[in-house]
């Protein structure tokens, strides 16, 4: 039997066959139907999944279960996508809809947060670990907390966002409503408005020339203009450390987890990323001895993969 996982972005729907092990059996994508409501999505769900069965030579018979990773917030009976911005959704049911078409394989939906921290902990760096912690940095933050070896989605099951724990409350102001959230500091598009503001006042450096050539500048760019060398990026850059290196540090502090996993596309940098924040957090935490702070592994599967484990938590 497999269990069919899907991660829907803003840009495309992922969609895995995991077997009895997390092992990808199959995978396919395609491109989020901008524009479409929640049902014509829930059929394309099932759609994509039959479409993948067939791939992996077996029929909708051989499915055991299917989960659904949404980036945004789910209601406590994760039934109904709450608020999801990128994909037009609001108070949308899209588990009933999808339920709907899978006909006797129970659906289950998650945010994709806590859906990447499920594929950790069944096939990534938190397997065998009772508390750990998943950060990921992209356009926007999000994060998913490992408690007592299971998934932990709040005291009332509101789910968490890591994203939206409040480092300035004099800062910019986030697109929640909300002054000096995470997301406005460590998230990539944080580390690049750095950057832009740095070029605005005539001190580019080596980012204006890519943002001369190319039109833009992204964060890896960014990062690798600060490892050359080249001063405004390192200012930007270490502008930015100190924020995560906060950040982390109240992880730290508050849940004493055995690992901290950096996700999403700034993870990436490796090293260049986690040498400086270690340096930064032990100085800065309370305790002794800071947990271990490592990338994640399981990259962009983690969403689908993590979908797909969802039987093991109802």
């Amino acid at each position: 039997m497999l269990d069919i996982g899907f991660d829907i972005g803003g840009t495309k729907i992922a969609a895995v066959a995991a077997d009895e092990d997390s092992g990808i059996a199959g995978k396919i994508s395609c491109p989020f139907p901008k524009g479409r409501d929640g049902r014509f999505v829930a059929k394309m769900l099932y759609d994509m999944a039959a479409e993948l069965m067939r791939g992996c030579g077996e029929s909708m018979n051989g499915v055991r279960s299917a989960g659904i990773a949404v980036p945004g917030s789910i209601s406590r009976d994760g039934e109904v996508v709450k608020d999801a911005y990128n994909l037009g959704f609001r108070n949308v049911p899209l588990r009933r809809y999808a339920q709907e078409h899978f006909k006797g394989i129970p659906v289950n939906m998650v945010n994709d947060a806590n859906a990447a921290a499920l594929a950790e902990l069944y096939k990534g760096v938190f397997k065998g670990r009772s508390c750990a912690v998943l950060v990921t940095l992209g356009t926007g933050v999000g994060g998913g907390i490992i408690m007592g070896g299971k998934l932990f989605n709040g005291g009332r099951g509101n789910g968490v966002e890591l994203g939206h724990a409040v480092l300035d409350f004099r800062g910019e102001r986030c697109t929640c409503g909300t002054l000096g959230c995470a997301e406005t500091l460590i998230s990539a598009s944080a580390l690049i408005k750095g950057a832009l503001r740095r070029v605005q006042n005539g001190c580019g450096g080596m980012m204006a020339e890519i943002i001369e050539k190319d039109g833009s500048i992204n964060a890896k760019e960014i990062v690798g203009c600060a490892l050359l060398g080249d001063e405004p990026a390192k200012s930007a850059f270490d502008e930015y450390m100190d924020a995560l290196a906060a950040f982390t540090v109240s992880i730290i502090n508050v849940f004493d987890p055995e690992v901290i996993a950096i996700g999403g596309g700034i993870s990436g940098a490796g090293d260049a990323l986690l040498k400086p924040l270690g340096e930064r957090v032990k100085k800065m935490c309370f305790f002794d001895s800071p947990c271990e702070i490592t990338v994640s592994e399981m990259g962009n599967d983690a969403g689908a993969v993590g979908a797909a484990m969802l039987f093991r938590s109802f």
